[in-house]
């Protein structure tokens, strides 16, 4: 799991997919558990102090994957959004309201960004089959979607196949950190993957390349450096910025 958020009073949760638990540290240190039987890779808080997840789990009698979506208050009580059947879904909403659905079938070799309008308008907004070209459109590919963060020029920045993409308002798909940066499909030889991602207030944009046991710092100019460096054995796979502070 590469959930990490934190709320206003300064307490940080964090996601462990291994126990399906969100922990919380709070602003003092003391570590409780916050949730349990929740396996959620990704968490989200909104300015209320809320938080959300997306419970996975697969059945396996029906060959399927199971999610859905949950809140849970400050003070722990917890409520089901509601309930569907996915696989490799994830959504995103701008300031305008619009939402932005990433699917993606490695089996049948497509992935796809979708946009619905705040009207209620679908549309195929990027990508279509598998791969990592840039372009505009149905002209950009894409593998499996890893975590977004919006950036402060409205780009979407995300994973895919390992590597960081970036989606702009009218639909150009650029690079930002590919193979040459250590990046790609971790099953590849020679490639690393990353989960974890951050964006400060000027746009950088920070990723966790779990398999180097690095962070990297990718400016606005695409100039991709190295910002931390784990000690052996441990590796760093969930990024939070709060303030001038890197969790």
């Amino acid at each position: 799991g590469w959930g990490i958020v934190k709320d206003t009073m300064g307490n940080i949760y964090f996601s462990d997919v291994g126990r399906n638990i969100v922990w919380k540290i709070d602003a003092k240190g003391n570590v409780s558990r916050f949730l349990t039987g929740k396996h959620s890779h990704e968490l989200f808080i909104d300015d209320l102090d809320n938080i959300y997840g997306v419970h996975v789990e697969y059945d396996g009698r029906n060959d399927r994957w199971l999610t859905h979506r949950w809140k849970a208050t400050p003070n722990g009580m917890v409520s089901r959004l509601n309930s569907e059947t996915a696989k490799d879904l994830y959504e995103y909403t701008d300031q305008h309201g619009n939402t932005y659905i990433f699917s993606s079938d490695a089996h049948k070799k497509f992935a796809k960004i979708f946009k619905v309008t705040s009207n209620g308008d679908t549309v195929h907004f990027a990508g279509g089959t598998w791969g990592d070209a840039d372009g505009k459109g149905p002209a950009a590919q894409f593998r499996n979607f890893g975590p977004a963060i919006w950036r402060s020029d409205s780009a979407l920045v995300f994973g895919s196949g390992g590597i960081i993409r970036k989606l702009t308002v009218n639909g150009t798909v650029t690079t930002l950190a590919g193979k040459e940066h250590g990046f790609g499909d971790p099953d590849e030889p020679g490639a690393s993957g990353f989960l974890g991602i951050a964006c400060d207030r000027n746009g950088t944009v920070y990723a966790a390349n779990w398999r180097k046991g690095i962070v990297v710092r990718i400016a606005r100019d695409k100039i991709v450096t190295q910002f931390f460096a784990s000690s052996t054995g441990w590796a760093p796979v969930g990024l939070l910025i709060a303030g001038q502070d890197v969790y």
